[in-house]
């Protein structure tokens, strides 16, 4: 997808060099994919995503594109990266976010938390609150801002 909307940069009216990542849910699977070493991202945020894979960190195959290990690799030299949490969302999933941050944190990564604690899973779908939309303009506001033009 990154290839492919680089090389159709013009078509699109796109700043290739200007890319934010965001990653949902299970697609924080593939998280560490944007924080690794070769990301083309300018950004990531990632939105009560899963950031370990679990006994597939330990996994030379799965583990580069693992957050978790990502962080604990190379914290120091991501990308800016926004964290977002919902409180009410499943234990296991609040563990791996909890873990990336610290490990990120540890790093001295360059890395934002937005904790919404009311937040269930899927909270922009679910949650239908002036909490929620705060959240959600407040992402919105964090990304933009990372993708000024300097």
């Amino acid at each position: 997808l990154v290839d492919y909307l680089k090389s159709h940069a013009a078509k699109y009216g796109l700043d290739a060099s200007r890319l934010c990542a965001w990653h949902f849910s299970a697609g924080g699977t593939v998280a560490g994919t944007m924080l690794g070493e070769k990301s083309p991202a300018s950004c990531v945020v990632l939105t009560y995503a899963i950031l370990s894979l679990g006994e597939g960190d330990r996994d030379p195959r799965l583990g580069p594109h693992s957050a978790l290990v990502q962080a604990r690799e190379r914290g120091d030299r991501f990308p800016p990266t926004l964290v977002v949490r919902a409180g009410r969302d499943a234990k296991t999933l609040n563990e791996s976010i909890d873990a990336f941050v610290a490990a990120a944190l540890a790093r001295n990564a360059p890395v934002s938390l937005i904790n919404y604690p009311a937040g269930d899973h899927a909270f922009e779908i679910l949650n239908d609150t002036d909490e929620t939309r705060r959240v959600i303009a407040q992402s919105i506001a964090w990304v933009k801002s990372r993708l000024q033009p300097r």
